[in-house]
């Protein structure tokens, strides 16, 4: 190697540290795994900055309290229209789903010490037991059966019933606050939508829970699991495929917007598999546990449910913000780059703006659309509005009305330059400060001179002129 050469592995770093430290967007400048891995950080860049932008963790911790308001409403809603179709099967798979529920949306019950007073043995590790998770079970139960007892009366049931629906909605008014729609659904669609969620939703639960439970499905695992690694791969790997399309169905259903399933399926994955992570780690939450157990005595149950909530909230609104980030990655980035677009770069887009829409003026094509028109110039359609809106109050552009919108010469190409279209940016629009003061003044006498000097340089082309140069190889 010639000495004062880098190396591959050098120039690799070199460019990482200068992403690192410039932040650059322009990712085709880099060698093809660098982009790929540039891209990925990006893109997580992208998930935990928006993560924090739409306050996550707050807006989880609200979705816990009221979760733990409606919980016990909710189930008895699902379960009223759930009996009809579980007739005598009722009693035995109820608890089990209710349990199911408790153990995966708080699985730190499951280390609650089984004394309940926080001492652990001679190992040094905590006594397990699910004494906790089956006192919770009890307690939704015997919560349940007082609504359905009438005990509450009939305005005190109906009030926990529009707090169970409240719930619903505030779960849609926070996906639609990650992927910023600021219109929900309209009260015949959430009547639609809702009605779905509490009962076909459970129901395809509950009636999995009832196949489960039958002799021919418990011989046909046994029978399953006398291929070794087949078997134990699929069972493994069952729930987190189940969850996988549990959450891709919320992602894709829930926002007020349309969602591509790739997008819905990348939320999904990600956020089922921290929500079987969670429930399998839940030795996690070991030194958390014993000191609410230790603080509360026999109350630390409720501190640890909540923080089992907290984190599952966290959770699903973790996997919707990768959902957003995975459908609007290329914009993201597109609007990085135009955040530190300086006024060089402003109008060297107006220029192509221009030059673009005359040229298939010229050649006697339809006039392109915005989205189009983005697309070409690989900048977001907001940023091409904004200089097209500038140009057109100067009479140089028409913007049509029509969907979609259109972009197009107002005037012939070959009755305005490159320098008007540099003008037109750098005019405010307002006064200016050497309208103030005297016309003898030195400087504005300079700039008015460079100004003639710029109108009447050879480079200084028409558009008709330039869009001919433009077609020449």
């Amino acid at each position: 190697m010639a000495a004062g050469k880098p190396s591959w592995w050098g120039r690799f770093w070199q460019q990482v540290q200068e992403f690192l430290r410039h932040d650059p967007t322009d990712l085709d400048s880099y060698r093809p795994a660098l982009r790929w891995l540039l891209n990925v950080w990006l893109f997580f860049q992208q998930v935990a900055f928006g993560f924090r932008e739409k306050r996550g963790p707050l807006r989880a911790a609200a979705l816990c309290y009221t979760t733990l308001l409606a919980l016990v409403p909710l189930l008895a809603v699902v379960l009223f229209f759930s009996k009809g179709f579980l007739k005598e099967h009722t009693a035995s798979v109820v608890p089990q789903m209710i349990d199911m529920l408790v153990m995966k949306v708080a699985p730190q019950l499951e280390v609650l010490p089984a004394d309940q007073n926080g001492a652990a043995i001679k190992t040094g590790r905590i006594k397990v037991s699910d004494e906790a998770r089956h006192e919770v079970v009890q307690n939704i139960q015997q919560f349940i059966g007082n609504i359905e007892s009438g005990t509450l009366g009939l305005i005190g049931s109906l009030a926990l019933i529009v707090v169970a629906i409240r719930l619903l909605m505030t779960i849609e008014e926070t996906f639609n606050d990650i992927w910023g729609v600021t219109k929900g659904r309209s009260i015949w669609r959430k009547v639609i939508y809702y009605w779905a969620s509490v009962t076909l939703g459970p129901l395809v639960i509950l009636s999995a829970l009832a196949l489960t439970g039958t002799a021919e499905f418990t011989e046909a695992v046994h029978h399953f699991v006398r291929f070794p690694l087949l078997g134990r791969f699929c069972l493994m790997a069952a729930p987190f495929v189940i969850l996988w399309v549990g959450f891709s169905a919320l992602y894709g259903l829930m926002p007020n917007t349309s969602v591509r399933w790739w997008a819905a399926a990348a939320g999904g994955i990600v956020a089922g598999s921290l929500w079987q992570l969670n429930s399998i780690l839940n030795a996690m939450y070991f030194s958390r546990v014993v000191t609410y157990s230790k603080i509360y005595g026999s109350l630390g149950i409720l501190p640890v449910f909540l923080l089992g909530l907290y984190f599952s909230w966290l959770i699903v609104l973790f996997g919707a913000q990768v959902s957003f980030a995975a459908q609007n990655h290329t914009a993201y980035l597109q609007k990085r780059a135009c955040e530190r677009l300086d006024q060089f770069g402003r109008e060297l887009l107006a220029c192509r703006l221009v030059l673009l829409v005359c040229r298939q003026f010229l050649k006697s094509l339809p006039a392109l659309s915005v989205e189009d028109i983005a697309k070409r110039l690989t900048v977001p359609g907001s940023l091409i509005m904004q200089i097209a809106n500038r140009l057109a109050d100067a009479g140089l552009l028409t913007i049509t009305a029509g969907e979609p919108v259109r972009i197009q010469p107002s005037r012939p190409p070959d009755t305005f330059t490159l320098a008007d279209i540099l003008h037109v940016l750098r005019a405010s629009g307002g006064s200016s400060v050497a309208a103030t003061a005297r016309n003898t003044d030195l400087v504005e006498a300079l700039l008015h001179d460079l100004r003639q000097a710029e109108r009447a340089a050879p480079a200084n082309l028409r558009f008709s002129d330039l869009a001919v140069r433009a077609e020449k190889p």
